[in-house]
């Protein structure tokens, strides 16, 4: 009986995700704009920085480390799903680079 266990590509050998996670960062984002609005309709910032706690969830799993919402998410929130996918696409690549250093 032999026990099988999936595998990740080792670390030095990964390239950040660009497309697959500005997509699925860019749906969760417009989600939670459509549902802000519904719920709190004139809230600024449309979307505040604990709903995002919930998009960094639905992200996770793309990932081989742990998202730390307050090195992902900018205090305060975001204005706009553009502004949120643009910080959020920054801090995420910048924290996978971390992780992920060539030889290392």
């Amino acid at each position: 009986m032999s026990a099988q266990a999936s595998v990740k590509d080792p670390p030095s050998k990964s390239a950040f995700p660009f497309e697959r996670v500005r997509e699925l960062l860019r749906k969760e984002l417009q989600e939670a704009e459509e549902e802000s609005g519904t719920l709190h309709e004139g809230w600024e910032p449309v979307l505040d920085s604990l709903r995002m706690v919930t998009v960094v969830t639905a992200l996770e799993e793309m990932f081989d480390f742990a998202l730390p919402p307050e090195k992902v998410i900018r205090k305060g929130g975001y204005a706009s799903v553009d502004q949120g996918v643009d910080n959020m696409m920054d801090n995420l690549r910048r924290l996978w680079e971390k992780h992920h250093k060539w030889g290392g």
